[in-house]
């Protein structure tokens, strides 16, 4: 049993890709109604809010393990190339590029459950970063 409402994702990154895993120790107590089979989807556009019609199969939740996880390299799920962040510097003078992945959580409404169409947020966006280093060495 949780005691405190838990972050619900965790991300660990390569070079390459990002794994977004969710938290499935206190997920079914905290956030029960969220269908990650068919209603979250990762992307690397922060506009792209609803499900594309034929997502591609990394960009779409994979529930055969024990936990809900995105594995996706920075190829793929509309990612373009990593932003430099060159505006605030650290104290060693290092800037960081940026991939941002965008977690959506979109579902639509039944119409036969409910009256009018369209889609429902089951959450709001979350947006996950990965920082790869960029050193001047000049």
């Amino acid at each position: 049993m949780c005691t405190n409402v838990p972050n619900l994702i965790s991300a660990t990154c390569t070079s390459t890709g990002m794994t977004i895993t969710v938290d499935e120790t206190c997920r079914p107590e905290f956030y029960p109604w969220i269908d990650f089979k068919d209603a979250t989807f990762v992307d690397g556009d922060v506009n792209t809010v609803e499900m594309p019609a034929s997502p591609g199969s990394t960009c779409v939740a994979d529930g055969t393990g024990t936990d809900w996880k995105y594995q996706f390299l920075f190829t793929q799920c509309n990612f373009d190339a990593a932003m430099l962040n060159d505006t605030h510097p650290d104290t060693q003078g290092i800037t960081w590029y940026t991939y941002s992945a965008y977690l959506n959580y979109d579902s639509p409404i039944a119409t036969a459950h409910f009256v009018g169409i369209g889609n429902i947020k089951q959450l709001d966006q979350e947006s996950v970063k990965n920082y790869k280093i960029n050193c001047d060495f000049g």
